[in-house]
């Protein structure tokens, strides 16, 4: 794959797909052509330019991880999904009354 920068920066976002392979580091989707470059210690947090901290990372990752350490990002995503998880109970037990009430006036016709 070919990737649109020139330069320096072609041959660093190539070294790093050749390094990590051509999928995001954290979610693993494949790469896009446009893939962004992620600080794996953030700038914020003294991070380096250095190629030991760059990783490759599709948008997404890249702007929800933001300038949170790897771990503090984790807890973060953790939260979320105890949160959808808490909803997809509630919608579930809903659900659940919706088809008894709906059981119960089919028998009351």
């Amino acid at each position: 794959m070919k990737y649109s920068s020139t330069g320096k920066n072609r041959l660093l976002r190539q070294a790093l797909v050749d390094t990590h392979g051509n999928v995001c580091f954290y979610c693993e989707e494949e790469l896009q052509p446009n893939f962004t470059v992620d600080h794996f210690i953030p700038k914020a947090l003294i991070g380096s330019d250095e190629m030991f901290n760059l990783r490759p990372s599709c948008l997404r990752c890249n702007t929800e991880k933001n300038s949170y350490e790897c771990g503090e990002w984790a807890k973060r995503i953790d939260a979320k999904l105890a949160d959808v998880e808490e909803k997809i109970k509630r919608h579930k037990r809903i659900s659940k009354r919706i088809k008894k009430l709906q059981k119960l006036h089919e028998e009351a016709k």
